[in-house]
């Protein structure tokens, strides 16, 4: 298999095992260890801080809605370059919200994932902030 081959199977695994709200134990073997994941104006770096991310934002969204769904594709850029476009399905009182965003994955030499950058897509924030308004949820309170 081709190198760029790889780098999208672990593309896709990466993707599923957060569909399946993974602990981590699935993505660290994927992740390089100065890896560097990047949201918004937030910076982790490494595996242990990019999965405990990862785990408390799945727990968090978990406590706060009744019904929580993720569904990704993996889009290649290149060979070394992916886009998950995630579908965050969230159901809250009835009610229910398709969220959009997408990550862009950067494999390093050894076929790694080396950093993952957030990417909020247009209206999808403030869509969101709607959504949250109207069935009376606050992301940031516990």
């Amino acid at each position: 298999m081709s190198k760029s081959t790889d780098n999208l199977q672990t593309a896709i695994r990466f993707a599923q095992a957060l569909d399946e709200s993974d602990d981590g134990t699935i993505i660290s073997d994927m992740l390089s260890v100065d890896c560097v994941y990047t949201v918004r104006d937030e910076i982790h770096l490494g595996p242990d801080a990019i999965i405990a991310t990862y785990v408390e934002n799945d727990k968090n969204a978990q406590s706060k809605f009744d019904r929580v769904e993720y569904q990704s594709d993996v889009e290649p850029l290149g060979n070394i370059q992916f886009a998950i476009n995630y579908l965050d399905r969230l159901t809250h009182s009835g009610r229910t919200h398709d969220h959009r965003c997408q990550q862009i994955l950067t494999f390093n030499k050894a076929g790694l994932i080396c950093q993952i950058k957030h990417v909020d897509l247009p209206g999808e924030t403030e869509s969101l902030k709607s959504f949250l308004d109207s069935v009376g949820v606050n992301l940031n309170e516990d």
